[in-house]
């Protein structure tokens, strides 16, 4: 698991010493990590000791084995990897995720804005699961249109191009103006006016289901700026979007972990889309 070894030679116990050994010099015998440990670290420890922690480095998934050598394993630094990104993220956002369960985490956002660049944040971080294998599905109350950086617009592209299928309750001009964005930019597949995102919007990607919930107030805004019947767009309402985007509203995700249910939404979606 990520956050039990810090990869440092001032952490004296066995355990994190192997890992930092194997850090900069891989594969090796135990033979060898027994005498870089005595060598290198002035650790006073018999063969057999250092046989078995590693014996449980491996079955802790840290280490694998090559044959009659050893090396840190892949998987654990992928995981350790994508963990540390998940603090960086939650210190920089000053955003702590709390662990619901084991499969689900929840936090508070406040802002569509901030709701924009945690999403975005999520992507590089590893936060979905990202295989690029599989596709992103969306249900929306409406299109979500943003402001985008530079750098944020690559992020976007780099993730999503050809890569997300979207259904959305809403057709107003606003929301087809968006999709122009989509469909042109992203060469995503969008269909619009279908029943869906009932209580709260879903993004679905691989394992991972992200629910948001909107506040009634803000709700309430973006049904006045997506009304059903819409004049030509004006400068004035993408100028008031903007505003809001930017507004404090308190916004609630979920983060589900479900494999099996997040195959059931993303093939609801994709279904919704062919019809």
């Amino acid at each position: 698991m990520a956050f039990n070894f810090i990869l440092s030679p001032k952490e004296k116990s066995t355990r994190n010493l192997i890992v930092n050994i194997l850090a900069s010099e891989w594969p090796l015998s135990a033979k060898k990590i027994h005498n870089h440990l005595k060598k290198h670290y002035g650790v006073l420890i018999t063969y057999h000791s250092v046989y078995e922690c590693i014996q449980n480095l491996c079955e802790q998934g840290v280490v694998e084995r090559r044959k009659r050598e050893y090396q840190l394993s892949k998987a654990w630094i992928a995981d350790s990897i994508t963990s540390f990104k998940k603090l960086k993220q939650s210190y920089t956002t000053n955003k702590p995720i709390q662990k619901v369960s084991k499969d689900m985490q929840q936090l508070i956002l406040y802002s569509a804005n901030e709701l924009f660049e945690f999403m975005l944040q999520g992507l590089e971080s590893g936060l979905f699961g990202y295989n690029p294998c599989e596709k992103f599905y969306a249900e929306f109350s409406h299109m979500w249109g943003c402001f985008y950086t530079k750098e944020q617009f690559a992020t976007t592209k780099r993730f999503l191009y050809q890569n997300i299928n979207v259904i959305c309750n809403g057709n107003t001009i606003l929301d087809r103006a968006i999709t122009g964005f989509y469909t042109k930019t992203l060469k995503a597949h969008v269909r619009l006016g279908i029943p869906c995102a009932y209580g709260h919007d879903t993004i679905v990607h691989h394992d991972t289901i992200v629910q948001v919930f909107f506040p009634e107030n803000l709700i309430t805004v973006r049904e006045r700026l997506f009304p059903k019947k819409l004049t030509p767009m004006s400068l004035d309402v993408v100028r008031e979007y903007k505003r809001r985007f930017e507004e404090k509203a308190e916004i609630t995700v979920v983060i589900l972990k479900n494999r099996k249910l997040a195959g059931q939404i993303a093939q609801g979606i994709q279904e919704k889309i062919r019809c």
